[in-house]
């Protein structure tokens, strides 16, 4: 697979970014009958799924996600994303980084590092994975992280980059009776701060992904794909905690509802996330199979 240059890169990301913000589509994807429409893609991996293997061979860890047919990763690695190591792995196993993950504290302290890794590995987007919970306790606490949000926004676009927010279960969290994303969305600037909308957590949380793909729906180019399960021995989940991570197709989630809302919402980007414990090729082998046979 060829690499494409970062100015070539950047250019196919700014022309699919006008092309998404015009507007939701409406024309099937290929085929007209019902039950052939086929999901396109392009399918990534987010790396926390093989957080074992980034700690200890992150080559291999990387070559492995290329050679179940994945062409796109979003980075993690367990002490921040390091471009001077990640890039020529990146180049040695045929895959692009539109996008990393990061954390709240190192958007506040340590702006220029993130940067340059971001610049070294050809990504677009930074993605905010994580506040720390001390920081999220109340309304007005995620009313000063909107602030915050929409100050690092205006850095990374200055630096040619675009913010997102990565939701977990926490942020559907009600404060005034609001949940606390919606909150987080509403006071941040929709030209500084994206969301990337974990299908998983949402639906942990009590909440339909499809609602909110739908909601912030010019806000939302990017996507986390798993599926769930409640665990043995419950039949009406009520807690975040009573369901696990399961390979895609065979959970709770109507992933064919999403995957129709998110292509009709021009979301750009779609990465699998396996966070259950145990062998992770298989999952990501029948994911990534899951992605290529799905119809609408």
């Amino acid at each position: 697979m060829k690499l494409l240059t970062r100015r070539q890169f950047l250019g196919a990301s700014a022309a699919g970014a006008a092309a998404w913000a015009a507007g939701p589509l409406t024309a099937p994807l290929f085929g007209a009958a019902r039950g052939d429409i086929r999901f396109p893609g392009p399918y990534g991996v987010q790396m926390y799924s093989i957080r074992k293997g980034m700690q200890t061979n992150p080559a291999a860890a990387l070559k492995m996600v290329r050679s179940i047919g994945y062409t796109q990763i979003e980075c993690w690695q367990p002490n921040g994303v390091n471009a001077k190591e990640l890039k020529p792995l990146l180049k040695a196993a045929g895959l692009v980084a539109p996008g990393m993950h990061t954390v709240y504290g190192q958007l506040l302290h340590d702006m220029p590092s993130l940067i340059r890794n971001a610049h070294g590995i050809g990504a677009e987007w930074v993605v905010c994975a994580w506040v720390d919970a001390p920081l999220r306790q109340s309304g007005a606490d995620y009313l000063k992280l909107a602030k915050h949000f929409n100050q690092f926004g205006r850095e990374l676009r200055r630096a040619g980059l675009r913010l997102a927010y990565h939701n977990h279960t926490q942020e559907f969290i009600r404060f005034g009776g609001v949940p606390a994303l919606d909150i987080l969305m509403r006071h941040t600037d929709p030209n500084l701060m994206w969301l990337e909308l974990d299908i998983g957590h949402c639906v942990r949380a009590g909440f339909n992904p499809i609602t909110y793909l739908h909601r912030y729906a010019k806000r939302t180019p990017l996507l986390h794909l798993k599926d769930v399960a409640p665990n043995a021995g419950i039949t009406h989940p009520t807690k975040p905690s009573q369901y696990h991570d399961v390979p895609m197709g065979t959970g709770i989630i109507d992933l064919k509802g999403v995957l129709l809302a998110a292509y009709q919402n021009r979301v750009q980007h779609y990465y699998v996330e396996d966070e259950a414990p145990g062998a992770v090729r298989p999952e990501l082998t029948e994911d990534y199979n899951y992605l290529r046979r799905v119809r609408f």
